[in-house]
């Protein structure tokens, strides 16, 4: 019999299972083996994920539309399987298409996150996989793009006046400080003091921008 521990206290949410190792539903660590409820750990992992889905779907509809009210030209890059494998023309490195080709933008693709911010910890800071940046990278390296990383907080998605900060995709892979490579979590820690609010990185980019001004001023 394993018991669950935790300071020596037995908690509802765990279980106490008779038989091999091998039977029990959660594998786990010695000394001491905890195991939780897992049909409660995976409802709740499931419920997460989907709404982190459903956040991030918010937010690149909410990027279009902002996009748009400012006069990018914003084409929708396909993400269906088909599409993407036509990218993948070297077996050996793995490609991502960004989100989104701004057509009047020299040479800018962008790719809408829907992230946690931790605003709890100086400097405040983000998480993006280190493997979702190389794919990304992969693809600018073949076809000359660049691409800029369109992010919005979790927490604020929901709410009207939610915010965008952007940052050259770039400006991470250089993996200078402060950016800090966390080996644990396969990830790149980006302060928020890296990053532009608004549409502020992605204006440098537009195409003969003073026509843009001048047609905003009539």
């Amino acid at each position: 019999m394993y018991i669950a521990f935790e300071d020596e206290i037995i908690l509802e949410s765990f279980i106490i299972l008779q038989g091999t190792k091998s039977e029990l539903p959660l594998a786990g660590f010695l000394p001491y083996e905890v195991y939780l409820n897992n049909v409660e750990v995976q409802k709740n992992n499931l419920e997460v994920e989907k709404r982190r889905r459903e956040n991030g779907l918010k937010a690149q509809e909410l990027f279009k539309i902002i996009a748009r009210e400012q006069l990018f030209i914003v084409e929708d890059i396909p993400q269906d399987k088909d599409s993407i494998a036509n990218y993948k023309v070297i077996e050996s490195i793995p490609v991502k298409r960004a989100d989104y080709n701004i057509k009047n933008c020299k040479n800018i693709e962008v790719e809408v996150k829907c992230l946690t911010l931790y605003p709890r910890i100086n400097p405040l800071f983000f998480y993006i996989s280190s493997y979702e940046v190389e794919k990304l990278e992969n693809l600018n390296k073949l076809t000359g793009k660049k691409t800029i990383l369109a992010i919005y907080s979790q927490a604020e998605i929901d709410q009207e006046n939610c915010s965008v900060i952007m940052i050259k995709l770039s400006t991470i892979r250089k993996n200078k400080r402060p950016i800090i490579y966390d080996i644990d979590k396969d990830c790149y820690k980006v302060p928020i003091s890296l990053t532009t609010e608004g549409f502020e990185l992605l204006e440098k980019y537009r195409i003969k921008g003073d026509l843009y001004r001048k047609s905003g001023s009539r």
